[in-house]
């Protein structure tokens, strides 16, 4: 995504798979947006420890919502998905796309 696409606006909402690791849900989202294999992103464990963000969401627990900035976005981790919005501006919105990171 450029920095022209990179709209503060605009947020993209990633459903998790049934099996899938939510930090896992977080590095295929923000890789699919910046067009960049995941391995060129930073590291997740820079911002948060995935392990804990997998144990937050997983195994009963009953964390209703976890939000973090990573790699130049606003992140918000749900038991069933990933919601991300680029930092950028203070401009307000509340659209929704769907992100295919899978």
């Amino acid at each position: 995504m450029s920095d022209a696409d990179r709209s503060p606006s605009t947020s993209y909402r990633y459903e998790l798979a049934p099996e899938e690791a939510p930090s896992h849900g977080v590095w295929s989202v923000v890789a699919v947006l910046e067009d960049s294999p995941p391995p060129e992103l930073p590291s997740l464990g820079e911002t948060i420890d995935p392990d804990a963000l997998d144990a937050a969401f997983t195994g009963g627990a009953a964390t209703e919502h976890l939000s973090f900035e990573y790699a130049g976005y606003a992140v918000t981790m749900t038991s069933d998905a990933v919601r991300v919005r680029a930092l950028e501006g203070d401009a307000d919105g509340d659209a929704d796309d769907e992100c295919d990171a899978g």
